[in-house]
C-alpha cells in the first residue's frame, strides 16, 4: 500500500497575545481542498510579508520572536501507515524553523538547524496512521523567501564526513545564488553569503578557491557598509587569515592592521575582537622575526581576555 501524506497549506495564524501560552493552539484551520503529497516527493513554498505569525515555547525561549516576528506556513498532514518519518525544510533564502503539532495544537517538536548542513531543518519523529498532525514551516530573522518542505519514511541517511563537507559546500554555494538573486550581486546579504562559503572551502583546504570569494566579499563591504564598518574588519581579517595561511606574510599585514584600526575605532581597544586582532597581528609578526614589534601586541592581549574572558579561558591560555 502506497503511503502517503494529506498536506493543507493554511492562511490560518496563531494569535499572539498575552493571555495565550506560546504552544497554545487556537482556531486550528478547517481541512479544505487539501493536496495530496506522497512521502519521498517535495513541496514547494514561499515564505513572504504578510505570512502567518507562527509561536511555540523554544521559538519564545530562544528569544525567536523579539525583534522579528517569526511567520510561515502551516501544512495538515496525516499519514497512512504509522512509523519513523523525518521531515526536512530547505531553504537558501532564509534561517528555517520547524514546528510539529498535534491536532489539538500541542507542540511535539521544535527544530532549527537540524539538518547537519547550512540553515535548515530536521525533525525525526514517530507518527501514528490517520492522525492528523499541523507542520508549520518558519523563516526566522525576517527573512523571506522559497523552500522545500520534505516527509519521508524512516530516519535519515547518515552520511560519511567527506559526504556532509560536500553537501555544506554545495549548500553554500546555492545560498550565494539566492542571495544574489534576492539582493543582488553587491548587497550586503551575498558578501555575507560569499564570506560562509570561502570559510567552508578554506576549512576543507581550498585556499585557491576561497580567495576570490574572500576578496569579493571584502569589496562587497567596502562598499556598501563602508571601510570602517565592524563586517568590513571581519572581512579584512579572513582575508589576511587566508594569505597566511597561502604563506603571504606580507600580504597579509596590512589587512590585519587595518583591521586593528576598525576594531579599536568602531568597538574599543578592550573588546575582545580588538584582542583576537590583536593576538593574529602578534603571531604574524612572530612569524616574519619582529619578536620586538610582536611582543607589545601579545601583552596587551593578555589583560583584555583576563579582563573579559576570566583568568581560567583558554584564549587566556593562548594569550600567555
Amino acid at each position: 500500500m502506497k503511503t502517503t501524506v494529506r498536506v493543507l497549506v493554511s492562511v490560518w495564524c496563531l494569535a499572539l497575545c498575552a493571555a495565550a501560552t506560546p504552544s497554545a493552539w487556537q482556531d486550528p484551520p478547517a481541512v479544505n481542498e487539501s493536496p495530496v503529497l506522497n512521502v519521498g516527493e517535495t513541496a514547494e513554498g514561499a515564505i513572504e510579508d504578510g505570512a502567518p505569525i507562527v509561536t511555540a515555547e523554544q521559538l519564545v525561549a530562544g528569544g525567536f520572536d523579539r525583534v522579528h516576528p517569526v511567520v510561515g506556513h502551516t501544512w495538515r498532514v496525516e499519514v497512512e501507515a504509522a512509523g519513523t518519518y523525518h521531515i526536512d525544510l530547505r531553504s537558501w533564502w532564509f534561517d528555517s524553523y520547524l514546528v510539529l503539532r498535534d491536532a489539538d495544537g500541542t507542540v511535539l517538536a521544535e527544530d532549527d538547524d537540524g539538518f547537519g548542513i547550512g540553515v535548515h531543518s530536521r525533525l525525526v519523529v514517530e507518527l501514528q496512521a490517520d492522525a492528523p498532525y499541523i507542520v508549520q514551516a518558519c523563516a526566522l530573522h525576517g527573512q523571506r523567501g522559497p523552500y522545500e518542505l520534505s516527509l519521508r519514511s524512516g530516519p535519515a541517511t547518515e552520511r560519511t564526513p567527506l559526504e556532509l563537507n560536500a553537501a555544506r559546500v554545495e549548500d553554500a554555494r546555492r545560498a550565494v545564488e539566492a542571495a544574489e538573486a534576492r539582493h543582488g550581486p553587491q548587497a550586503a546579504e551575498t558578501a555575507e553569503a560569499l564570506n560562509s562559503l570561502a570559510g567552508l572551502l578554506k576549512a576543507q583546504g581550498d585556499l585557491s578557491g576561497a580567495r576570490p570569494l574572500y576578496e569579493r566579499s571584502l569589496s562587497i563591504r567596502e562598499s556598501v557598509l563602508g571601510p570602517e564598518h565592524p563586517r568590513t574588519g571581519e572581512a579584512l581579517n579572513n582575508l589576511a587569515g587566508l594569505l597566511k595561511a597561502q604563506g603571504d606574510l606580507s600580504g597579509a599585514r596590512p589587512l590585519y592592521e587595518r583591521t586593528l584600526a576598525i576594531f579599536e575605532s568602531v568597538l574599543g581597544p578592550e573588546h575582545q575582537d580588538t584582542a583576537a586582532t590583536l593576538n593574529n597581528l602578534a603571531y604574524l609578526l612572530q612569524a616574519q622575526g619582529d619578536l620586538a614589534g610582536a611582543r607589545p601586541l601579545y601583552e596587551r592581549v593578555l589583560p583584555i581576555w583576563e579582563s573579559v574572558l576570566g583568568p581560567e579561558h583558554p584564549h587566556t591560555a593562548t594569550a600567555l
